[in-house]
C-alpha cells in the first residue's frame, strides 16, 4: 500500500511460499531447466451452459480449464417457436461449427493444434457463417456447437431469425439438456484443455519433478532411466520411494505417503539423485 504496509491477505500468501520453498530451496535457487521442462494432462470441465453467448477476453471458462488452446462442445436440443425456415448466425474467436437436426448448418473452423490448415485472415478478427433450415414449431431438434481457442481473446455468440423473429442471441427458453425438460434450460457443455501439472528442474547434479497436483498412489514419469544406483525421495521427507523403469517410464510407489507425512501442500518436488 501507499504507507509501505503489505495487505494481511498477501503476507499470508507471502508466508505460504516462504514456507513451501524452505522445504524446497534445493529445487528452486541455483537451479536450471531440464531438457524436458514440463508435463500437461487433459482436463475438462462440465456443466449447463444457459446460452451460447461468452467473451472470455483473456480469461477461462473456469477452473482447471487454460485461458488458451481449448475446445468447448455443447449439446442438447432446440425448439422453435414458428413452422419457419431458420437463419442461424454465429460470431467466434477463434472457430465453431453449428449441427441442427444431425445436419451441419455452420461451418467455420480455424486451425487446431494438429496442423491442419487455416485461412490467415481468419485468424485475424473474429469470424462469421450463416445458414438456413425449415423448422416445425414445438418440435426439439438435437443441436450440437463444437469451439475452439487458440490464443488471446476468447469468445463465441450464436444467433437465429425467422418470418416471425427478430435475430437474437438464441435465447435460454428455447435450449433443453435432454428432451425430458418442458421449460428451457440452456446446453450441457465440456470443455477441455492441457493443464500443466509437472515441472522439471536440474540443480547440482540432481533430478526435481515438481507437481502441482498430488499425483495419488503412484507418481509416472516419462524419463530416460536413471543411473544404476539412483535414488528418488519426496523433498521435505528422509525415507527413499521405492521405484521401478517400465517401458520407458519412471513410476514412483506413492501408496506409503499419507496426508499428515506431506511435508507441504499446493505442490510438492521429488528428487531423482541421476539420470543417465
Amino acid at each position: 500500500g501507499a504507507d509501505g504496509q503489505i495487505p494481511l491477505l498477501q503476507q499470508e500468501r507471502l508466508i505460504q511460499l516462504g514456507d513451501w520453498i524452505k522445504v524446497n530451496v534445493e529445487a528452486i535457487y541455483g537451479s536450471t531447466p531440464f531438457s524436458k521442462t514440463e508435463e500437461t494432462k487433459e482436463v475438462e470441465l462440465k456443466r449447463v451452459d444457459p446460452q451460447v453467448n461468452f467473451d472470455w477476453v483473456r480469461n477461462s471458462p473456469g477452473k482447471p480449464i487454460s485461458e488458451d488452446d481449448f475446445t468447448a462442445t455443447w449439446t442438447g436440443y432446440i425448439v422453435p417457436a414458428y413452422n419457419e425456415e431458420y437463419t442461424f448466425e454465429g460470431e467466434a474467436d477463434d472457430g465453431f461449427r453449428l449441427w441442427v437436426d444431425n445436419q451441419l448448418i455452420l461451418d467455420h473452423w480455424v486451425a487446431d493444434n494438429t496442423g491442419s490448415q487455416s485461412n490467415a485472415q481468419d485468424r485475424k478478427k473474429p469470424d462469421a457463417a450463416n445458414g438456413k433450415i425449415r423448422l416445425k414449431a414445438g418440435q426439439k431438434y438435437a443441436i450440437k456447437v463444437d469451439y475452439i481457442e487458440k490464443k488471446q481473446n476468447a469468445s463465441i455468440t450464436l444467433w437465429w431469425s425467422s418470418p416471425s423473429l427478430t435475430k437474437e442471441v438464441i435465447p435460454q427458453s428455447a435450449l433443453f439438456m435432454d428432451k425430458n425438460y418442458s421449460a428451457g434450460n440452456g446446453l450441457n457443455a465440456v470443455y477441455k484443455s492441457q493443464y500443466s501439472w509437472l515441472c522439471y528442474t536440474v540443480n547440482n547434479g540432481n533430478l526435481y519433478a515438481i507437481a502441482l497436483d498430488w499425483p495419488g498412489k503412484e507418481l509416472v514419469l516419462q524419463l530416460p532411466r536413471p543411473k544404476a544406483g539412483s535414488s528418488i525421495g519426496l523433498l521435505g521427507t528422509s525415507k527413499p520411494l521405492p521405484w521401478k523403469y517400465d517401458n520407458g517410464k519412471v513410476v514412483v510407489d506413492l501408496s506409503g505417503i499419507g496426508y499428515n507425512d506431506m511435508p507441504c501442500q499446493y505442490a510438492w518436488t521429488f528428487k531423482i539423485s541421476g539420470i543417465k
